[in-house]
């Protein structure tokens, strides 16, 4: 029931099932979205390696991307902020991702792990990754 904190019992979900419907719960008593809830409050992949407060400890990942592959691959279009705007999600990333371009025109990260230092490979990553946005921005 909705007014229940947690309406259902261990047997009828798995654990993962019962925290993304908490984190469903909570978005909608914060008058947000739930997908922004979630991109918010993701580890960036510049914060690894990480350590949780119950002492696990994440040594790589990429979460936001992640994210954004599965947003186009569901085809959602915008995304509800807490203040209630809708934006488009395509076009927010498209514009953070044109601000990390180097003034040479190029891409890198400061991370050397994966060859992400290599302005060549990360380039060409950020051109394709702004054409995949770019189909999708209206």
């Amino acid at each position: 029931a909705e007014g229940t904190l947690f309406p259902w019992t261990m047997s009828d979900f798995s654990l993962m099932d019962a925290i993304e419907s908490g984190i469903d719960k909570v978005a909608r008593f914060l008058k947000m979205d739930r997908i922004e809830l979630r991109r918010i409050n993701l580890i960036g992949k510049e914060e690894f390696p990480y350590l949780i407060p119950s002492g696990t400890h994440y040594d790589s990942g990429d979460y936001d991307t992640v994210m954004t592959k599965a947003l186009n691959t569901a085809r959602v279009q915008t995304l509800e902020l807490k203040d209630g705007r809708k934006i488009n999600w395509r076009r927010e990333v498209a514009l953070r991702l044109i601000n990390l371009q180097r003034p040479d025109g190029t891409w890198a990260n400061t991370n050397a792990r994966w060859w992400e230092k290599d302005p060549n490979l990360v380039t060409a990553y950020a051109v394709l990754s702004l054409d995949i946005l770019h189909r999708g921005i209206q």
